[in-house]
């Protein structure tokens, strides 16, 4: 990400209202324009179906499909693309590009076989129709390719072109379901399923044009899973990455099995009065998500590098310690930043978003749960930001225990809190994102404190490498 920040970091080189005003929404589009492209592709699908089959359990079916494909596709990948992020940014460090491809061929034949079982097993005694199990099955599919694909585009320098895989993906599904309307389909769940499976194979195949014109085609030789090395090496990045996606979802499926949840079709659980106002209070992190790629890793990014080059290159006492001193300090000011904007955010989005639940009619317990899951998503944010911050000092220990921490916390305080009064629909989620800030904050003020320590005496002397069953197997495989 921090390449994607410093390119649109050019853009404010330029002074004036306007031009920050242009810089932040070009900045907005690259960095959550996919997701803003896929919520508009549910959400015109979601229109369509309504004005051509006005039947609310046939909307519910295909957005509960849709729903489980994107969550269990990415808690199925989360673990993986932390390390396999790791693995890529070692491989172009070290200028061997070839390893590259073959990573991305391993890690999609490691992760596409587990999702088809899983998605199998889940579909395998649901009464739902053949046609509408097997389109529902292949898009899960689809929607684990293009997580991993996701990791890969971080290599890319025309982001355009990835904006435009996605507009293209949009475009073949309104235009797939449009033509599903145009020959009177009368199963308009499975066309709608049709037109996401169009759709996002589409997607799929842009991506991966664009991969392959940037990394180029895999070398005879190279072996596809010598990553798995790196999941023995590193388990504390595949800990991070599950417990945090984990710490997202975990909630909902709690609801879901609690009195508050429903059944649809007989096959999907769901919790409509939490999964609404969850779905719009998380929309509420992606300010946190602009701001972080452009100003904070790029601004912060500087002072990093400029201290450990001065370790590196033999710089004095006195240059060090100021490095250290002025990145450090601005560390905590960029972080003040977020906490700030999100704020503002927070402010923005509980107006906004309170009308706008109110206009469509939501109860009151719906936009009460709304609000607090709002304070949620605040501390939740910044955790994650100090997080990923752990991450650049090789520190994987505090990272992983912040996310687990989160995990934990929600599972905990939401399982305490669902069968309580509706006040207290949300709080769970709150608590624990808040307990797992407070955390991560500790944990980092320590780790900044003791940052000489860390840097020059807590490394070994002599690195040694795990060697286990993984490692075996990456020389082993093919």
């Amino acid at each position: 990400m921090a390449g994607i920040g410093f390119e649109l970091k050019k853009l404010f080189e330029k002074e004036g209202i306007l031009q920050n005003v242009k810089a932040y929404s070009f900045s907005a589009i690259i960095t959550i324009g996919p997701a803003l492209i896929a919520m508009g592709t549910i959400f015109t699908l979601q229109w369509l179906l309504k004005i051509k089959a006005n039947s609310l359990a046939i909307r519910q079916i295909v957005t509960s499909a849709i729903f489980y494909a994107f969550v269990f596709s990415q808690i199925i990948t989360s673990g993986f693309t932390m390390v396999i992020t790791r693995y890529i940014a070692d491989q172009i460090y070290l200028r061997e590009y070839e390893k590259i491809m073959p990573s991305l061929y391993g890690l999609l034949m490691l992760c596409v076989p587990i999702t088809a079982l899983v998605t199998g097993v889940f579909y395998l005694k649901s009464p739902l129709d053949f046609w509408f199990k097997a389109l529902a099955y292949t898009f899960t599919i689809e929607m684990t390719i293009i997580w991993i694909l996701t990791v890969y585009l971080s290599a890319l320098k025309n982001y355009r072109k990835i904006i435009g895989a996605y507009i293209i993906g949009f475009i073949g599904t309104i235009v797939t379901f449009l033509g599903c309307m145009v020959l009177d389909m009368k199963a308009f769940h499975i066309g709608a399923m049709l037109s996401m499976n169009v759709g996002f194979l589409m997607l799929i195949l842009c991506l991966y044009k664009e991969i392959l014109v940037f990394i180029g085609h895999q070398k005879e030789g190279e072996r596809l899973f010598a990553f798995f090395s790196y999941l023995e090496q590193y388990p504390g990045l595949f800990i991070c990455s599950i417990a945090y996606t984990l710490g997202l979802y975990c909630h909902n499926f709690i609801y879901w099995q609690s009195s508050h949840g429903i059944v649809i079709a007989n096959t999907y659980r769901v919790a409509p009065t939490y999964d609404t106002p969850a779905f719009f209070a998380f929309l509420a992190m992606m300010p946190t998500m602009v701001y972080f790629v452009v100003r904070t890793e790029t601004s912060f990014y500087e002072h990093y590098n400029h201290y450990y080059s001065l370790i590196r290159q033999g710089g004095t006492y006195q240059e060090i310690k100021t490095a250290r001193d002025t990145m450090i300090s601005t560390l905590w000011k960029e972080l003040r930043n977020i906490g700030e904007m999100q704020l503002v955010g927070l402010i923005s989005f509980a107006l906004i978003g309170y009308m706008i639940l109110f206009g469509f009619g939501a109860s009151q317990i719906l936009l009460h749960t709304y609000l607090i899951l709002l304070m949620g998503t605040f501390s939740c944010s910044i955790m994650y930001v100090i997080s990923l911050l752990c991450l650049y000092y090789d520190n994987r220990k505090d990272a992983a225990l912040i996310t687990v921490s989160f995990f934990v916390g929600v599972s905990i305080f939401t399982s305490l809190s669902v069968h309580a009064k509706y006040l207290y629909h949300g709080f769970g989620f709150f608590i624990g994102a808040t307990v797992a800030l407070y955390i991560a904050y500790f944990r980092m003020g320590r780790y900044m404190k003791n940052l000489d320590y860390h840097t020059f005496c807590a490394r070994p002397i002599i690195q040694q490498e795990r060697r286990g069953i993984l490692t075996w197997l990456s020389e082993k495989l093919v």
